[in-house]
This record gives structure tokens, sequence and C-alpha cells, in this order.
């Protein structure tokens, strides 16, 4: 298949040689500051041919007939612009535009407008179904990482960590059953396991726009069935730009300071045609939060943990882009982001352990750094009134916690006096109630060291080539081939030792100075979590000598090595018939062989693990995924589009590893399924949108998916040489649908006063081998945004609201015992004060209401986690040059 494909696109030029009497227009669109524009309209007056300028503002119309033409461009918020060109047989013009301000509407000196102009007209004339927010919309809400900007968009809701947006769940979809990619290329995750990518970890700063999918085209990789989010960086503007911005804030729970600054740098050369941009961010936040963590049996608690953690979250990014406009519109580009996060944390816990009459006080500190690499370099050439396409890419990820520290103190004998029973419970007041805790009979108990690194890495290469035709005024459109190969290698290394002590050692001899800034659950209750042990102590004590420790050598069942290659080929045909229907169909196919070795843990005689042994595995599977879409204008600004697609999601790397752990002393067996076959969807989606005059919209629409072998974790019984086991294991077999309806409204109106709302409903149907009739993991009922804003003479103002519905966590063996997440409501708000054309002072204040992250287990009066943030905020200055 794909050496046919090769060979039709080895022939395709000389294809396209033969439609005569035509010629190519390329050219260029800039704003009323010369800026480009990208995502402007462009039409060739008297015909349906039509382009899309790209990041740079430039577009190509063909193939064109010979004669004198007039190009009409518009874009949302700015008048129309025209330019005429005179096209010879065979020949490329040049005509370039530059538009002005509408008379209507007046978007000059307005960042929102601006801001949602450019989205707007991404959105628009999008082939498929996709919301877009610019890096304007960006800096004016509050948000200081990729995934916490992806929320203001439509159907989507986040999974959060410390408070902090990290994995994006597009329509209710768990994180797996989404991709992210950069710049259009696919981005390995640096977490061990999985897939997802955690957006936490990337800075909104170095991104002129984050786009989500939702609906896929052939030309796109199809491994994605909620949506991809594109994170955008930025290019080399049309016109020289320098900006700076430099930020101090407070977090109210630490009572201590964030930092953050950021630097980007864009200019052209040679006549415009070489352009250069570097971008660099960075941030440092000293954040904590209060945790308590109840656990019952029976509707009795056997369990109390309280929690208390305090961290140092560093992000840092640098962002680079070239480009080298070459004649007749042709073009070489590279680009890199490279990605830096670091997470120092200490958590202290005072775990009840009510059943065993046990009260241990734990201290887990570590620091945990992960990197992202995403080198791209390719490039766009013009073949006669083809296009050829090529990239080759590197892209890289790494997380390691290389040194962490988990040590125990036990006091036993403790006496309890829960104030949950069967029945009887205040959600707001879980108590384990301690009799007879005393400091000085907390006894040294264990230490547990840990070593973690995971690394996935891509080589890709892509070659797509593109041809347009043009029949006469009522027909017109473009054909389109290619093929993609990539190369990933994923692997796990986990070490894990665990040491005692012969002698007892007191917690008074190793306690620590450590009071919260802020009292315990913020003052909401009398919890006292008391004092703990030092983690340097610890550190010294690990040192001396004194403990001795061996290797927990089944943790290393976490180690596989994956390699996985994926090779791609597409054809698809885009027609615009007559002057209001665009039609786009297709298929894709994709082959994919994963080659695994992971481990088995070998027991000796007494039952005690003794040793590894590898275990390898192979598996290829192949799927065609039929895509079609249109997209029908019923008036100017106002479009129908509906879609078919077939998408589907791959197994988590920590699933299909073919691990295995048996325990014959209790009969359990634990292990991977290298077996598992990839989730597939089909979609279906209708959406309504209306493009107001005053940039703004009105939009409304529809989606159903029905999903196929969805992956869980099953729990059964397995015959072992005559003795009954019980096997967990991920396995393929949950079938599921997914629908639901979306909504969204933006506007400002001449007052300064604006509005930016969308709004979700979702619900879904899954059936387990061990469940039926139950919902998919992650999906939200209700999910919505809504922002009141205010611009005028300078001054930007919003607030904010995000609302996340409660969406099932974790599916037990029945409904009493489903784990979810409770609904999230957060309040935030942002201002700036243009204080010149150069300089802008902000305000920035998140979690206005300290709403907590909260999980509970059938009901909501059976907390199973509730974590506290508070409020953080950040002062600061933005200098444009």
């Amino acid at each position: 298949m794909i050496l046919l494909l090769i060979a039709g696109l080895a022939a395709l030029p000389a294809v396209a040689q033969a439609q005569t009497g035509t010629g190519v227009i390329v050219g260029t669109v800039s704003g009323p500051a010369g800026g480009a524009l990208a995502n402007a309209s462009v039409t060739l007056a008297g015909t349906n041919l039509t382009a899309v300028t790209n990041q740079q503002g430039s577009f190509r119309l063909s193939p064109v007939p010979a004669g004198e033409h007039t190009i009409v461009v518009t874009f949302i918020g700015l008048g129309a612009g025209t330019a005429t060109a005179k096209v010879t047989a065979g020949e490329t013009v040049t005509a370039d535009v530059r538009l002005s301000y509408s008379e209507a509407i007046q978007v000059s000196g307005s960042a929102f407008l601006q801001g949602q102009a450019k989205a707007l007209n991404t959105q628009e004339n999008a082939t498929n179904i996709t919301n877009v927010v610019s890096s304007d919309q960006m800096s004016r809400f509050p948000d200081i990482n990729a995934a916490e900007s992806t929320q203001r968009l439509p159907a989507v809701s986040l999974l959060r960590d410390q408070g902090e947006g990290r994995y994006v769940l597009v329509r209710g979809t768990e994180p797996r059953l989404n991709s992210t990619t950069v710049n259009g290329e696919r981005l390995p995750s640096p977490e061990g396991g999985g897939r997802n990518v955690a957006l936490d970890t990337i800075p909104a700063d170095v991104l002129e726009a984050i786009s989500v999918s939702k609906t896929l085209t052939p030309d796109m990789d199809g491994d994605s069935i909620g949506g991809t989010v594109d994170l955008v960086t930025k290019r080399a503007p049309l016109e020289a730009s320098t900006q700076a911005s430099v930020a101090a804030g407070y977090a109210d729970i630490s009572r201590d300071y964030i930092g953050a600054a950021a630097f980007t740098l864009g200019r052209r050369f040679s006549d415009g045609k070489t352009g250069i941009l570097f971008a660099l961010s960075g941030n440092k936040s000293n954040r904590a939060s209060d945790d308590q963590e109840p656990e019952y049996d029976d509707q009795e608690l056997i369990d109390m943990q309280l929690r208390d953690y305090t961290l140092t979250r560093e992000r840092y990014a640098a962002n680079l882009s070239f480009d080298q406009q070459l004649s007749s519109g042709s073009e070489l580009f590279f680009r890199a982001l490279f990605d830096r996060y670091q997470d120092d944390e200490v958590r202290r816990a005072m775990d009840n352990v009510v059943e065993d009459n046990e009260l241990v006080r734990i201290v887990r500190d570590r620091v945990q750094t992960s990197n992202i690499y995403s080198l791209s370099a390719g490039g766009n050439f013009l073949a006669g009134e083809s296009v050829i396409n090529f990239r080759l890419s590197f892209n890289h990820s790494q997380e390691k916690t290389p040194d962490q520290n988990t040590s125990e103190f036990l006091q036993e004998d403790i006496e309890y006096n829960p104030n949950v029973s069967a029945g009887s419970i205040d959600p707001d007041n879980i108590r384990a109630n301690p009799l007879n805790e005393d400091i000085s009979s907390f006894i040294f108990d264990k230490l547990e060291t840990q070593y973690k690194a995971a690394e996935d890495e891509d080589w890709v290469g892509s070659l797509d080539l593109t041809n347009g035709f043009y029949k006469d005024t009522g027909l017109s459109g473009l054909w389109k081939f290619g093929v993609k190969a990539r190369m990933k290698t994923a692997t796990q290394d986990y070490n894990v030792f665990e040491y005692g002590a012969e002698d007892d050692l007191p917690l008074t001899d190793y306690l620590d100075d450590f009071k919260p800034a802020t009292p315990y659950m913020h003052g909401f209750t009398s919890y006292n979590i008391g004092q703990f042990q030092s983690p340097s102590a610890i550190r010294d004590l690990l040192a001396s000598g004194v403990l001795e420790g061996e290797r927990v050598i089944d943790e290393d069942l976490a180690d596989y090595t994956i390699d996985e290659d994926t090779y791609a080929a597409y054809g698809l045909l885009n027609l615009d018939i007559g002057s209001n229907l665009n039609v786009v169909g297709g298929v894709r196919f994709e082959n994919t062989t994963d080659k695994y070795q992971a481990y088995e843990l070998i027991f000796d005689e007494e039952g005690e693990p003794s040793d590894l042994t590898p275990i390898t595995g192979e598996k290829s599977y192949s799927l065609w995924l039929p895509q079609l879409m249109m997209r029908y204008r019923l008036a100017e600004g106002t479009n129908l589009r509906a879609a078919v697609t077939r998408s589907f999601a791959r197994p988590n790397f920590g699933d299909i590893a073919p691990w295995q752990n048996i325990n014959r002393e209790d009969l359990e067996i634990e292990r991977g399924n290298p077996d598992l076959e990839p989730t597939t969807a089909w979609n279906y989606d209708l959406l309504f949108e209306h493009y107001l005059p005053s940039v703004g919209l009105i939009a409304g629409g529809i989606f159903y998916k029905q999903l196929s072998d969805n992956i869980f974790v099953a729990t059964f019984e397995e015959d072992v040489n005559g003795e009954t086991y019980d096997v967990e294991q991920p396995v393929n077999g949950a079938s599921g649908s997914l629908y639901g309806a979306e909504v969204a409204y933006q506007n400002r109106w001449n007052s300064g006063f604006g509005i930016y709302f969308n709004y979700t409903y979702a619900d879904s149907t899954a059936n387990y081998t061990t469940r039926a009739d139950t919902q998919l993991q992650g999906q939200s009922q209700n999910v919505g945004n809504i922002a009141l804003i205010f611009e005028k003479s300078g001054f930007s103002g919003r607030l904010s609201l995000n609302y996340n519905g409660k969406s099932l966590f974790e599916v037990a063996e029945d409904a009493e015992h489903d784990l979810f997440v409770d609904d999230h409501m957060q309040l935030d708000f942002s201002a700036q004060m243009d204080l010149s054309k150069t300089v802008t002072l902000f305000l920035e204040a998140i979690n206005l209401t300290n709403e907590p992250y909260r999980v509970y287990e059938g009901s909501k009066d059976w907390t199973r986690q509730a974590e506290y943030y508070s409020w953080w905020g950040t002062i600061g200055v933005k200098l444009n040059f």
C-alpha cells in the first residue's frame, strides 16, 4: 500500500503539468500594523478557488486560469482587502494584500478583540471541527501552563495535580484517548507507563496558539478519539518584535513567593525572506497543600491519612524558530522546543491505621525532573502546480526521580474512637481520634529509597504531495497523498530498596522544626498533625550505615523496553462545490508493530521473591480509518458542519508490557497484557456556527462516539496447576458510547463589556466484563466556562469561572464502591492596564474561593480525598517593542 502511494507521489508532478492554460498566484497577507495574518480567507473573485494563509501569512492559489484576476481577502474584525494579478500559463505571480481596520468594529487597541479575531478566523477556515485559543487570549486569562489555557475551550476539562491543571480531557474522554502534538507532530510522554502528556510542564508563554481538533482529517495522525491538542509554537513575525515580562507573586497557604519571567525576540532579514524567533520562559512557585484521605470497610473507618505537602515547582522553556522563504513561495524551516520541569516535594503524613491500632508518621521527599525536546526540520516546495511537503522530526521526553526517600516511624497499640460508623458520617469532619498518641513512643519502622527513570523517544519522517484542480466556476479543490513513519523507543527503569534497623530508633532523635505556614486545612478543622522526622536527618541516618537494606525485587516488574514502529499512508480529496459547499473525504491506513521486553518474578521454595526472568513479545495491528466531513455556508460567516470519522487509541506501555507477578502464598497474579487491541471509535459530529461582525461567535452542536475494545483492569480467577489464583490484568472488552451537545457564545459590546461563555453536556454508557450499564471513566456530564470582561481606555479585566462536573475515577465491583472526582468550580481574576504603547501592568489571582480537589466513594458523604490549596496570585509588567 505504502509503496504504491510513493510511486503515485513520484508521478504526480507530471500529472499536474497536464493542466494547461493555468498558473499559480502566491502572496502574503498582513494586518494594519504590518504583521502577518494567519488563517485569513483568500478567494479568487468570480470562482470558488480559495486558500487560507499559513502562520507566516502566506497563501497559494492553484490552478488559476490564465488572465487578469482579482483576489479578495477577508479576516474577522478587519475590512476586506483586494489585489489584482495577471496570470500567465505555467508561471507563478505574486500578489500581496494588506488589510485595514473595519469601520464597523474597531479592534485597534483591543488585545481582547485582536486575540479573539485570530482564534475565530482559525476556527472558521479550518477544514475540520476545531477550537482555538490564541496567545493574546492566553495572556488575558491567569493561566500559567498549557493545560490551564486549554481548559477555556468548549468541551475541555482537566485532571489536576496540586491545584494546577495537568491532563486534558476532551468531550469526557480519559487522557489516553486524547493526543498532544507540537506543531502537528505527536509528543511522547515523559512519564513512564502511559502515552498522555502532562501539559502542566509546558509554560504558555512560548506558544502562539493552542488548537483542539475534535474531528480528524486523513492527513492527521489517527490515534485520537476525544481530540488532538496541538501546541503551536511562536514563529518569526513580519515586523520586528521584542517582548518581555516579569512577575512576582504570593501563595496564601505556603506564605511564600512566586516568580516568573519571559522574553521573545523575533526578526526578519533579507527583505523578509529569512525569519528567526527566540523565546524564553521561566517560572518558580513555592506552594503547599493540605490533604486528608480516609478509607472505609463496610462503612467503618479503617484508615485516615492527614497529609501536608510543601513543594517548589520550576518550569523553563525555550523555543527557536527559523524559516527561509525561497523563490516562488517555497520554504525551509527548523523549529525547536526545549522544556524542563522540576517538582521538589516533601510530603508529611500522619497515617491513622485504625484497623491495626497503629499510628505512622511518614515523610517522603523527592525531586522529580522531566525534560521534553522537540526538533523538526522540513520544507514546502512547489513543483509546477503541485506542492511537496516533507518533515523530519526528533522528539524526546524523559522523567527522572533519582533519589526518593520515604521514612516511617510507628507507634503501636493506639486506641481509636472514630466518629464514622455504618450509616453515620459527617463528610466535613471525619476523625479517627487517636486517644493515646505520644511523640516519644514513635520508633523507626522502615525507610524506602526509590530510583525511577522513564524515556520515550521518536524519530519521525513524513512526505506529502498536494495538487489543486479547477474544472469550472462551480467545481474546484485539491487532492493530497502522503506517507509517514515513526520509530519509537520507550523504556522504564525502577529500583527500590527497603531498610530497617536492629535497634529501636526513637522519632524524638530525628525531629525537624517544620511548622506549616498556615493552620492545617486552613483552620477549617481543628486537626493537628504534629511533628515529623527531618528529611535531612533521615538522609544522614542512611549514610551512617546503621540501617540494613535489601532490594525490593518485585518493584523491578515495572521495568520495560518497547520498540514501536508505525507506518502510515493516506489519500484525501477536498472539493469546493459551488460557492457554499466544501466536502473532504479520504482514508488513512496505519500499521503498528510493538516489540517488548519486561520481566517475570521468580519465587524460591519458601515463596519469597528471588529473581527476575526476561519476557519478550511482539504484536502487530493495522487499521483503516475512513474520514468524511462537510462544511456548508448558509450565509456569510454562518456555517453548518458535519463529520463521520473513525479513530483509535493505542494501549498504554505499562499495560502491554508482558510483566508478571505471581504470589504463590496469597494465590494472586498481576500481569500486563501484550495481546491488548487498540480502542477504536466511530465519531459523528454536527455543528452550527455563526461568526458575529463584532468579532464574536454563536455556536452549537451535537456529537456521538461509539467505542469498541476499551481497556480496563479486570479481576478474574485462573487455574494454575490445580490451584485457583485471583488474576488482575488489563483487558479489552469494554464497549461504550459517548454523546452530548456543546454551545458557545463570545461577544464584546461598544460599552466595553463582553462575555466569553461555553457549556458542554455529555453522557455515556459503558459495559465492562464485570459491570454493565455504567459510564466511561473521566466523563463529566457538565463542563463550562464563563468570563465577564470589561475593556476600555487601556484597561482590561475579566472574572472567570470554570466548572467541571463530577466524573468516574475508578470502577469497582459494584456501584457503591465506585470512586468519583467531585465537581470543581474555580473562580479566577485577571486585569491589565496599558501605561503606554510599550508598557503594561498586570494582575492575576487564581482559585479565589479555595476550591478543593475531592474524591468520594459511592456517594458524596463518603469522602476518600479532600485536598485544599487556597489562592495564589502574581503582579507584573510587560514590555512590547
